[in-house]
């Protein structure tokens, strides 16, 4: 939320219009909730998950939390980020287990200096504990049991988050680990 503030608060001061959100499996629709209920000057939120019983939960928190302007989207995280080119301000991947497929698709939906907020829960393969899916995963030849584990964890995901935005002429700025 809060670098979401900050990017929707450079917005405002250059005089461009309010950043578009994408929380692409969106779950109970908590983090989507936030952003639109707490970020001032921002645009659509788009809270979205491929399975109907989420979007059932996200539509009602929504309307428990007051908020009307939500967009709910019941789609594949990587059909809707490769439908929409360039469009989103912000986009949060927050997936049960790896992310790294889904990075070229949220690169290229990913607006020109857009923030991308990206999370795994597969740290055990990410800090090098099960080698081959990491290789596999994200295309490194791991330190198992390396003591800075969790540094190189991060360095693995922010290489690959660089690698998708390279392949699409872009370039990364680590904002926050």
């Amino acid at each position: 939320v809060l670098a979401l503030r900050v990017c929707a608060a450079e917005s405002r001061r250059r005089g461009e219009p309010p950043p578009a959100v994408l929380d692409a499996m969106s779950g109970s629709g908590v983090r989507a909730l936030r952003y639109a209920l707490e970020v001032a000057h921002v645009g659509t939120v788009v809270a979205n998950d491929a399975s109907e019983h989420a979007v059932r939960c996200i539509r009602e928190n929504a309307e428990l939390s007051g908020c009307a302007g939500l967009r709910v989207e019941c789609t594949d995280a990587s059909e809707l980020m490769g439908a929409s080119a360039n469009a989103f301000g912000a986009v949060c991947l927050d997936p049960f287990g790896s992310c790294a497929h889904l990075l070229p698709a949220a690169v290229r939906c990913l607006a020109s200096g857009g923030i991308l907020c990206a999370s795994c829960t597969d740290m055990e393969t990410l800090s090098g504990l099960h080698e081959e899916a990491c290789a596999q995963r994200y295309g490194i030849e791991p330190l198992p049991h390396a003591p800075c584990a969790q540094e190189l964890a991060l360095r693995t995901l922010l290489a690959n988050v660089a690698a998708a935005a390279g392949a699409v002429g872009r370039k990364v700025t680590p904002l926050l680990s």
